[in-house]
Order: C-alpha cells, then structure tokens, then sequence
C-alpha cells in the first residue's frame, strides 16, 4: 500500500516470517504480545486515510483502541496522531467517518476508559508520573536514553541479525544513515519519500515515552517490528544486484533460524523472561505436587507473582492438574477474588502440603522469607526442590508426628 511494490512487499514478508523477535513472541501469552499486530493496524489505517481510503480512519482507531486496551502504554500513539496530521495534512475526514471512527475507538478501548474513570484516572496518572511511579524508572535522564537507545537497537537486531546482539548499534545506525542518504536524495521519488518519513515515524514512534520516562521493560517496542521490516525491505530492494538481494535475505534468515534453535521458548528476547514465567516450569511443579502426593490429597500455598493473586496456580491446577491427575488439591492461602476460587479454600488441613515460592526478583525477599516461616509453622520442611524458576517445600505437617506418636 505504501510503496505499490511487489518486491517490497514480498522481502517485508520474508523478514516478518523468520523474525526471531516475532517467532519469540507468539508463545508468549500476556495482554501485550498481540500488540505486534495492533500497532501495525493502526499505522496501516494512518496511511489509507492520507491516501484518501474511506476505510483509513476507522481502522486507525480500531488498531489504537486495541494497543491501549492491551497496554496503557500505547496511549502515546494519540500526539503521534498529531504528529501524523502536521507532517502528512491528510484531507479533513467527513463528519460520518469521524462518528464511526470514535466510535470504533471508544467500543475497543470501553472497559479501559470506564475502570480509568472508575479509579480517578490512576493508570493515566502513573503514566505522566512515569519516573516516580516504577522503581527501575527512576534513573537519570541521560541514563534513560542511553537505555532506550540501547533497547531500540537491540529490537532492530532480533527482526534481523539476532546471533549477534553486540553488534546491534551498528546495524541500527547503518540503517538510520541509509535512510537520511535516501531521503536527501534528488534521484529517489516524492512518494517513495513520503512513504520513508511515514516508517521512521512508526519506527521511531516510542521516543515519546523518554518525556514520560522508561525502565527495563520496554513494553512500548513491542509494536515497532513490522515498521522494522518495511524500512529494511525498501532499503534491500534499492539494490540494483538481484543476487546480492537473495544472499543478504538468506543470511537475515540464517541468522533468525540459528537465534531460535538456541533460544526457543525462553520468552520474548527484550524482556529477559524469567523461568518462572515459562509454561514448562509451570506445569513442572504441578506434576511434581501430584506424584510426590502419590494420588492422594494435598493443599498448596503459594508466594508468586503478582502477590496475594492465586489466579496462576487456580488455573492450571483447573485445566491441567484436574483433566490429568482427577482431582484437585485445597487451597491454603489468602481468600481470592470470586474468579479465582476454584480451588476450595481451608484453614488446616491433614493433607500432604506443598509451599511454592516464585525466585523472581520482582518479589520482595521478606515475602519469600514469610513463605518460608509459613511453612515451617505447618510442620517439618521434608524436601525442597528446585523447578524451574520456583521453589517447592514440601512439608511433613506436626499433626502427623502426634498422631504417629500417640499410636
């Protein structure tokens, strides 16, 4: 749609297809994840109403009130708006379009909009107080856009060249000075011009967030790589050499294959993901609690993240541990929220009982010291194992000892 090319198009495709930041992503369930394609939609939507398609506008506002009721974060894609409309001056929509797109937006981004008014705005609030509001975020300004800086990078090198991440500024500068030398260019068309400062403005997009602030998670990347991949398929198909063109595709994907077969299922690769968040280590100490228990019943507590929401072991136990094993241990935690008491919820028990304290380093280690002195209180700590991320006490409760003692 941006360049009328087919060869662009096919190379954008390819370099989507084996990205290994793409493929790292889509194991990766959590309310960001489908933001690679949410971003995308809305940038998609930005250029059909430049172009002047009827359908440009609703869809930008089907591709924002997505990405911000996935992620808050994304409310910086509003001043981008802006910004489209300075640089670009589309022509003035009709009033029917500007109903429908509102209200496509407004439908999208419902329950976001009714719990921020619900809650005073808190989520809007967190975000302008951004450097105050996330411990990891309050560094210096300099500081923040040399992380940024090297976040961005980083995202450029896995949609290209992953096994080699030391090289990622390289790589990125190289493409930023192709990108100036085409667009200062008498040779190189207005349209095809045009189309270039629409990509780096979807690429680049995510500087908004340093006024804001940013920390190590950089949740706002996420929607960045298929700009990624259209700048580098339009800079690969200005090479005159055909064969050239299919030697660096083939190299782009050698490169993504290798990165996967050394890293698939380690969780998105800007985020550092953490073995406790994997699915195997999940489900890992489910069948460990069931076999060690040998069929019969047994309770569970837990220390995970978030704090004081059982939702994840609920679940699992629910969908895997229940259809596998036949029934369900007896929960000895907090009182949960209504959808998360599946689990029955006891006081004592005279089962088996298993502690499961997560080692992310998002909980506090008081937090993971009180787990521990919990579980000391129910009884004799018989084993600990480590699975995964996690770290499951097993305990020989006191009650048993007195029974034991008294036959």
């Amino acid at each position: 749609l941006i360049y009328k090319n087919t060869l662009i198009a096919v190379l954008s495709a390819l370099i989507v297809s084996i990205s290994y930041e793409y493929i790292q992503f889509s194991g990766w369930i959590s309310s960001t994840a489908p933001t690679l394609l949410s971003v995308p939609i809305y940038f998609l939507g930005l250029w059909a109403y430049y172009r002047e398609k009827k359908w440009g506008l609703p869809i930008a506002a089907l591709g924002l009130g997505m990405s911000i009721q996935l992620e808050i974060f994304f409310v910086y894609l509003i001043p981008v708006f802006l910004i489209f409309l300075l640089i670009f001056k589309p022509k003035r929509p009709s009033i029917k379009t500007i109903l429908i797109s509102n209200f496509i937006l407004f439908a999208f981004a419902s329950t976001f909009i009714l719990t921020e008014i619900k809650l005073n705005f808190a989520g809007i609030k967190s975000l302008v107080h951004f450097s105050h509001t996330f411990d990891d975020s309050q560094i210096s300004y300099i500081d923040r856009v040399v992380l940024y800086k090297d976040k961005f990078f980083l995202s450029i090198a896995n949609n290209l060249f992953p096994t080699y991440p030391k090289y990622a500024a390289i790589l990125g500068s190289a493409i930023a000075i192709l990108s100036a030398v085409f667009l200062f260019n008498p040779k190189i068309n207005k349209k095809e011009k045009e189309g270039l400062v629409f990509l780096l403005m979807f690429v680049l997009s995510p500087l908004l967030m340093l006024l804001f602030g940013f920390h190590k998670q950089p949740w706002f990347l996420i929607g960045i790589p298929a700009g990624i991949a259209l700048i580098s398929a339009f800079l690969l198909s200005k090479i005159r050499s055909k064969v050239l063109i299919i030697f660096l595709v083939l190299g782009i994907a050698y490169g993504n294959i290798k990165a996967l077969q050394k890293n698939h299922g380690i969780g998105p690769p800007l985020f550092k993901a953490e073995s406790s968040s994997l699915l195997s280590s999940q489900l890992a100490v489910v069948d460990y609690t069931y076999k060690e228990s040998n069929g019969e019943p047994f309770a569970i507590n837990s220390v995970t993240y978030p704090l004081y929401h059982n939702a994840l072991w609920e679940y699992h136990y629910r969908w895997y541990g229940n259809n596998k094993f036949k029934y369900t241990p007896e929960w000895l935690g907090g009182e949960q929220l209504p959808m998360y008491k599946y689990l029955t919820r006891v006081n004592k028990t005279n089962n088996q009982i298993y502690m499961i304290i997560d080692n992310t380093n998002r909980i506090p280690k008081g937090q993971k010291d009180n787990g521990r002195t919990w579980a000391l209180e129910q009884g004799n700590i018989e084993s600990e194992k480590q699975i995964g991320g996690f770290i499951v006490l097993k305990i020989e409760q006191y009650i048993k000892n007195q029974n034991d003692n008294t036959n």
